[in-house]
């Protein structure tokens, strides 16, 4: 048992650390400068778990998907998203402003980053976790999920502490302009 322990401890910092520069987190940390930290949290994590449930239950199917679809998918994810984040800093001149609509900010950060999150690194890698110790799953699951909870934490007190130094709206920018990275780069991934 102690193997597995060492394994989950490796799978932990692996997982935490991958998260970090992720695309999940930059949609936490965009999402966290327009609406309220705990509830962007809240959200990303709810999403977090369960696109980690999918990568346990479901790891073996998703590692056989044509990656033509996944890098497709990811593209018109991305590019989609960074228009919706250019417009809306655009439109809302109070973008630091946040919402007044309590659960709405939460319901966003979990369909953002539920998109986000599928066919990432992350999740392949819990899947193949999740293959290399079919007898614990189970733990494989909640130790993935804990990783990738904690790293959304940090993500969010980044989104907050960032606006202390930039605006909200070149934040939103800026981002919107990695997601188009991001989208053209799977694109070119995808071989168009």
């Amino acid at each position: 048992m102690t193997t597995v322990w060492a394994q989950m401890g490796i799978m932990f910092s692996s997982l935490f650390l991958v998260e970090l520069p992720d695309k999940t987190s930059l949609a936490a940390i965009t999402l966290a400068a327009r609406g309220r930290a705990l509830e962007v949290w809240l959200g990303a994590s709810a999403a977090l778990i369960v696109q980690t449930a999918v990568a346990v239950a479901f790891g073996r199917v998703l590692a056989y998907l044509p990656v033509l679809w996944v890098h497709v998918g990811e593209a018109l994810l991305f590019i989609g998203f960074a228009v919706w984040v250019w417009r809306a800093s655009a439109e809302n001149e109070t973008l630091g402003a946040r919402s007044q609509q309590p659960g709405r900010t939460a319901g966003r950060a979990f369909l953002v980053v539920l998109a986000a999150e599928f066919g990432d690194l992350t999740q392949f890698a819990t899947a193949g976790w999740a293959a290399r110790f079919p007898t614990h799953v189970l733990l494989v699951g909640v130790v993935a999920a804990i990783a990738l909870v904690t790293a959304s934490a940090l993500s969010v007190t980044a989104g907050q502490w960032l606006l202390r130094v930039i605006s909200a709206r070149w934040l939103q920018r800026a981002a919107a302009l990695i997601f188009l990275g991001v989208g053209v780069a799977s694109v070119m991934q995808a071989g168009f």
